[in-house]
């Protein structure tokens, strides 16, 4: 089993759902999916953005690619705003990391990982991108056939005992669905509104954590880019949940990450300017920010004084 398996997994249930529609991007998949080797997942990785990418450039920029560089159409693609901030963000790092497979180096497998979850997020918005294609394409024969069988169920009355099974299992069937659509149109009317809150505002990037649903803003300070807020993560980046912890006691002789809310408030604190806090052992793990970020260093925090109104007005 290799170290990047979870991730592996969640691509093979994408590949499934779409296997038998995107014939170009499921042949370089299956590659991908059938390989334990770290070079090769990485190449396989970036030949399935390079189909997305190329599919992009000829429906989005109305050019064929030929042999342009990936960098240059993601970066054309977001300059004329065709592909959302997030998946841009998340299509340059997979590029960036992944040509380590096309030229192998030495590289720390680790990072294997952040390329494979980069490519699910682009992955996931290229299949609904794609759906009103597929989904529009509806045979005239297949809905001859379903009209079909719906006037045959109708012709059938159902005797009391049947009609009471029948009413009782559409009243089931009914809550089901509107509780996964609420699933499903919460995060999106969220980050609608997030996204009309850039438009308004100050920044038009943000990066998005998928793992814990949240939008942070990127802001840029001379050389430096930081998010714009602080971090609401109660998963590392591995989606492992870290542990809550509210008795100041406990956490006081913890050796091991944990995390807590401002004066223990969630629902005060979770929409404030405080994000969540998190003790030394969550933050040294490495894995607290999402995929590409980091928690910042002293140095890197001298240089922000430094780029922002000099050490002595700080």
């Amino acid at each position: 089993m290799t170290i990047w398996n979870n991730e592996i997994n969640e691509l093979d249930t994408l590949y499934r759902s779409f296997k038998g529609h995107l014939p170009d991007i499921v042949k370089e998949m299956e590659q991908l999916l059938r390989t334990d080797d770290a070079n090769v997942v990485m190449l396989y990785s970036r030949r399935c953005l390079e189909v997305i990418i190329t599919d992009l450039c000829e429906c989005e920029l109305k050019r064929p690619r030929k042999t342009e560089p990936l960098k240059g159409i993601i970066d054309k693609l977001n300059s004329e705003e065709k592909v959302p901030s997030h998946i841009i963000t998340s299509m340059l790092g997979l590029n960036s990391m992944a040509n380590y497979g096309a030229h192998p180096k030495d590289f720390d497998p680790e990072q294997v990982k952040p390329v494979l979850n980069n490519l699910a997020i682009i992955i996931k918005w290229y299949l609904k991108y794609k759906d009103f294609q597929i989904v529009s394409k509806t045979k005239p024969e297949e809905e001859k056939i379903e009209s079909t069988e719906l006037e045959k169920s109708a012709e059938v009355t159902p005797t009391p005992k049947k009609r009471s099974v029948h009413w009782i299992f559409k009243v089931l069937l009914g809550l089901v669905v509107s509780f996964v659509a609420l699933l499903l149109l919460m995060p999106l009317y969220r980050r609608n509104l997030i996204n009309k809150h850039y438009a308004e505002g100050k920044s038009t990037s943000y990066v998005a954590d998928l793992i814990d649903d949240q939008m942070y803003s990127i802001v840029n300070i001379g050389d430096q880019v930081w998010l714009g807020e602080n971090l609401k993560a109660t998963h590392f980046n591995d989606r492992t949940p870290i542990p809550l912890v509210t008795d100041n006691n406990v956490w006081a002789n913890l050796e091991t990450p944990a995390y807590c809310w401002y004066k223990n408030n969630e629902k005060k604190f979770a929409n404030s300017t405080y994000g969540v806090l998190y003790n030394w052992y969550a933050v040294n793990t490495g894995k607290l920010c999402p995929q590409g970020w980091h928690v910042p260093t002293d140095a890197e925090w001298t240089i922000l004084l430094h780029s922002a109104v000099g050490e002595d007005n700080a």
